[in-house]
């Protein structure tokens, strides 16, 4: 998906799209999604198993985190509380930027 694209999303689901963090590929994040807290259910994703595919990106290009009913998602999550585009990853330089677009959020674990 285009980041364009994943920004438009984001706006026509009322969302508003938050960095979260910055990385480089040695300390690539956990995310984790989910209400793990109410309803004891969660995803974590270590972002150190999708390196090569984050280090494919092209410049204009958004590395995708959804619910599972869109195809076009590069990882889906099934979990309440999910967002159909819950955040994306892009590329710049040497970087990776985690940006929010979700309703109830995203955590980063860095470990």
């Amino acid at each position: 998906m285009k980041i364009r694209e994943a920004k438009q999303t984001a706006v026509e689901h009322g969302r508003k799209v938050t960095l979260l963090c910055i990385f480089k590929e040695e300390n690539a994040p956990i995310v984790e999604f989910g209400d793990s807290y109410a309803k004891c259910s969660h995803k974590r994703i270590n972002l150190k198993d999708h390196i090569e595919a984050l280090k494919a990106l092209k410049e204009d290009a958004a590395f995708t985190i959804g619910l599972g009913l869109d195809s076009e998602m590069d990882i889906e999550v099934d979990l309440p509380d999910i967002s159909r585009l819950h955040c994306y990853i892009t590329h710049e330089g040497e970087q990776f930027k985690l940006y929010d677009c979700s309703l109830y959020g995203t955590a980063v674990i860095l470990e």
